[in-house]
């Protein structure tokens, strides 16, 4: 039988010592005298993420205002619960896309059109859409509208107001925006031609009252209609509607800041 062969202490005390110097992390070096010194670089300053675009979607109507009826649907569809379900849908899609999104009313309550205005005037810059679906009219279709007399184009602009003077007169308000109103009215025709075939892609001139007490780029988008077999079928439209609404918006941007 062989014999086991054991280190006496003294010899394994020095084997350890240097297995632990091995292991050590060498101490850090001192730069030589006269050595550049490392700076330390400086936080990354990330550029302030732009504020999100403000919609304010109006659905006409509501309460005791039910707005447009359908006489052939067996459901009884009225506008007030079309333009409902149609914004509340935008609202998801729109949000979806980065965009913030304000409703009138998100439930079935009748806001007079003054409280409306006053909602949506109180906020910063922004897009005002009000929401209808009318009686008649090639189904699926919608029309846009901005502030003007229907046969003569947009009124007059309004006088300047004397410098110092802020305030503006209720039904005024639209005053300084009835170009852009009508810019932002031809380019998101065009989305809704494309978007909902056999639209129209020209918008109208309409003297709606809910546009002429808005002070921010504001129109009327008339979906048709409450006449058709399945009215409900309207509520199909509201991504589509987003989706138009996002993209004359972006487009409407890009031309103010000169991108475009």
């Amino acid at each position: 039988m062989r014999r086991a062969r054991f280190l006496s202490a003294s010899a394994v005390l020095p084997l350890c010592l240097l297995l632990s110097a091995a292991q050590s992390p060498a101490p850090p070096q001192s730069p030589a005298p006269g050595a550049p010194q490392a700076l330390p670089l400086p936080p990354v300053e990330r550029p302030p993420s732009p504020p999100a675009i403000t919609v304010i979607l109006d659905p006409a109507h509501g309460g005791a205002d039910s707005g447009a009826h359908s006489d052939v649907s067996e459901e009884g569809a009225v506008e007030k619960d079309l333009v409902l379900t149609i914004a509340l849908a935008m609202r998801s899609e729109l949000q979806r896309q980065g965009l913030r999104v304000i409703l009138t009313r998100q439930t079935d309550v009748d806001l007079a059109i003054n409280d409306r205005a006053a909602l949506a005037n109180a906020i910063g810059a922004g897009f005002f859409v009000t929401l209808h679906v009318g009686s008649s009219g090639q189904p699926n279709t919608a029309e846009t509208y901005s502030f003007g007399t229907p046969h003569g184009g947009a009124p007059p602009a309004f006088v300047p107001r004397p410098a110092g003077v802020e305030a503006v007169p209720w039904n005024d308000a639209q005053s300084p925006y009835l170009v852009p109103s009508r810019r932002f009215a031809e380019l998101l025709q065009v989305e809704l031609a494309q978007k909902l075939p056999r639209s129209s892609d020209v918008p109208e001139f309409a003297e709606v009252r809910q546009l002429r007490v808005v002070a921010h780029p504001a129109v009327a988008i008339e979906l048709s209609s409450v006449a058709q077999d399945d009215p409900s079928a309207l509520t199909k439209t509201a991504v589509p509607l987003a989706n138009a609404l996002a993209r004359a918006i972006s487009v409407y941007r890009g031309i103010s800041e000169g991108r475009r």
